[in-house]
Protein backbone atom coordinates (compact mmCIF):
# COMPACT_ATOMS: atom_id res chain seq x y z
CA UNK A 1 0.00 0.00 0.00
CA UNK A 2 2.88 2.41 0.73
CA UNK A 3 4.52 1.50 -2.63
CA UNK A 4 1.59 2.80 -4.58
CA UNK A 5 0.12 6.00 -2.97
CA UNK A 6 -2.96 6.57 -5.36
CA UNK A 7 -4.21 3.31 -3.80
CA UNK A 8 -5.08 5.08 -0.44
CA UNK A 9 -8.72 6.70 -0.91
CA UNK A 10 -9.36 10.47 -0.35
CA UNK A 11 -10.10 11.26 2.83
CA UNK A 12 -10.90 15.00 3.30
CA UNK A 13 -9.78 15.27 6.99
CA UNK A 14 -6.13 14.23 6.12
CA UNK A 15 -5.70 17.54 3.89
CA UNK A 16 -3.86 20.41 5.64
CA UNK A 17 -5.67 23.09 7.54
CA UNK A 18 -4.90 26.48 7.88
CA UNK A 19 -5.29 27.78 11.49
CA UNK A 20 -4.65 31.21 14.13
CA UNK A 21 -1.06 31.16 13.29
CA UNK A 22 -1.41 30.78 9.85
CA UNK A 23 0.46 27.55 9.40
CA UNK A 24 -0.30 24.42 7.78
CA UNK A 25 -0.98 21.85 10.28
CA UNK A 26 -2.18 18.30 9.00
CA UNK A 27 -4.63 16.65 11.17
CA UNK A 28 -3.48 13.78 11.60
CA UNK A 29 0.09 15.20 13.13
CA UNK A 30 0.59 17.17 16.74
CA UNK A 31 3.17 19.32 15.56
CA UNK A 32 1.23 22.53 16.97
CA UNK A 33 -0.79 21.30 19.85
CA UNK A 34 -2.10 24.14 20.93
CA UNK A 35 -2.99 25.30 17.21
CA UNK A 36 -4.96 21.98 16.64
CA UNK A 37 -6.78 22.67 20.29
CA UNK A 38 -7.79 25.60 19.47
CA UNK A 39 -9.09 24.37 15.85
CA UNK A 40 -10.78 21.80 17.38
CA UNK A 41 -12.59 23.59 20.43
CA UNK A 42 -13.95 26.25 17.87
CA UNK A 43 -15.19 23.74 15.84
CA UNK A 44 -16.42 21.69 18.39
CA UNK A 45 -18.40 24.59 19.67
CA UNK A 46 -19.69 26.28 16.57
CA UNK A 47 -20.96 22.66 15.98
CA UNK A 48 -22.88 21.94 19.30
CA UNK A 49 -24.46 26.14 18.88
CA UNK A 50 -24.95 25.40 15.83
CA UNK A 51 -27.18 21.94 16.57
CA UNK A 52 -28.58 23.49 19.66
CA UNK A 53 -29.68 26.45 17.53
CA UNK A 54 -31.70 23.72 15.12
CA UNK A 55 -32.79 22.11 18.30
CA UNK A 56 -34.49 24.90 20.13
CA UNK A 57 -35.87 25.95 16.36
CA UNK A 58 -37.56 22.69 16.62
CA UNK A 59 -38.73 22.33 19.99
CA UNK A 60 -40.56 26.38 19.24
CA UNK A 61 -42.25 25.20 16.47
CA UNK A 62 -43.49 22.27 17.66
CA UNK A 63 -44.83 24.57 20.92
CA UNK A 64 -46.24 27.21 18.62
CA UNK A 65 -48.09 24.39 16.65
CA UNK A 66 -48.86 22.71 19.96
CA UNK A 67 -49.96 26.01 21.08
CA UNK A 68 -52.14 27.20 17.38
CA UNK A 69 -55.62 25.69 19.05
CA UNK A 70 -54.96 27.04 22.22
CA UNK A 71 -54.05 30.17 21.14
CA UNK A 72 -57.44 30.61 18.42
CA UNK A 73 -59.40 29.39 21.38
CA UNK A 74 -58.14 32.05 23.41
CA UNK A 75 -58.68 34.78 20.59
CA UNK A 76 -62.01 33.60 20.21
CA UNK A 77 -62.95 34.13 23.47
CA UNK A 78 -61.35 37.81 23.68
CA UNK A 79 -63.19 38.36 20.51
CA UNK A 80 -66.58 37.02 22.33
CA UNK A 81 -65.30 39.17 25.14
CA UNK A 82 -65.69 42.17 23.11
CA UNK A 83 -68.55 41.09 21.24
CA UNK A 84 -70.58 41.31 24.08
CA UNK A 85 -68.59 44.57 25.92
CA UNK A 86 -70.04 46.28 22.51
CA UNK A 87 -74.09 44.49 23.03
CA UNK A 88 -73.63 45.85 26.78
CA UNK A 89 -72.39 49.59 26.01
CA UNK A 90 -75.69 49.56 22.87
CA UNK A 91 -77.65 48.52 25.26
CA UNK A 92 -76.79 50.94 27.89
CA UNK A 93 -76.86 53.88 25.29
CA UNK A 94 -80.36 52.55 23.90
CA UNK A 95 -81.66 52.44 27.29
CA UNK A 96 -80.28 55.90 27.92
CA UNK A 97 -81.74 57.51 24.95
CA UNK A 98 -84.96 56.22 25.79
CA UNK A 99 -85.40 57.30 29.31
CA UNK A 100 -83.93 61.03 28.11
CA UNK A 101 -86.58 60.85 25.61
CA UNK A 102 -89.36 60.21 28.68
CA UNK A 103 -88.04 62.61 30.27
CA UNK A 104 -88.52 65.16 27.56
CA UNK A 105 -92.38 64.06 26.99
CA UNK A 106 -92.56 64.02 30.83
CA UNK A 107 -91.64 67.36 31.05
CA UNK A 108 -93.22 68.22 27.93
CA UNK A 109 -96.60 66.97 29.13
CA UNK A 110 -95.74 69.25 32.65
CA UNK A 111 -94.79 72.32 31.01
CA UNK A 112 -98.71 71.71 28.77
CA UNK A 113 -100.40 70.90 32.26
CA UNK A 114 -99.14 73.74 33.86
CA UNK A 115 -100.01 76.50 30.97
CA UNK A 116 -103.67 74.26 31.09
CA UNK A 117 -103.89 74.86 34.62
CA UNK A 118 -103.07 78.97 33.94
CA UNK A 119 -105.27 79.11 31.32
CA UNK A 120 -108.32 77.59 33.17
CA UNK A 121 -107.46 80.06 35.92
CA UNK A 122 -107.12 83.04 34.08
CA UNK A 123 -110.36 82.19 32.27
CA UNK A 124 -112.21 81.43 35.84
CA UNK A 125 -111.28 85.04 36.66
CA UNK A 126 -112.17 86.30 33.85
CA UNK A 127 -115.99 84.56 33.94
CA UNK A 128 -115.77 85.94 37.35
CA UNK A 129 -114.94 89.41 36.44
CA UNK A 130 -117.61 89.10 33.99
CA UNK A 131 -120.85 87.58 36.41
CA UNK A 132 -119.16 90.53 38.31
CA UNK A 133 -120.10 93.18 35.92
CA UNK A 134 -123.73 91.82 34.65
CA UNK A 135 -124.45 91.49 38.50
CA UNK A 136 -123.86 95.22 39.17
CA UNK A 137 -120.96 94.34 41.66
CA UNK A 138 -118.56 97.24 41.44
CA UNK A 139 -116.17 95.04 43.95
CA UNK A 140 -115.43 92.90 41.23
CA UNK A 141 -114.15 94.93 38.90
Amino acid sequence: MLADPWSIPYDPSIQPITCRRKKQVSKGTCGYPSAMADHLEKHLLYDFAKRNKVLAAAKQFEEKLACAPAKQLEKAKQASELALEKVCIAEQKASEKASIVIEKAAKKSRISDKKAAEKTKIEEEKAANIAAMIDGDPEGW
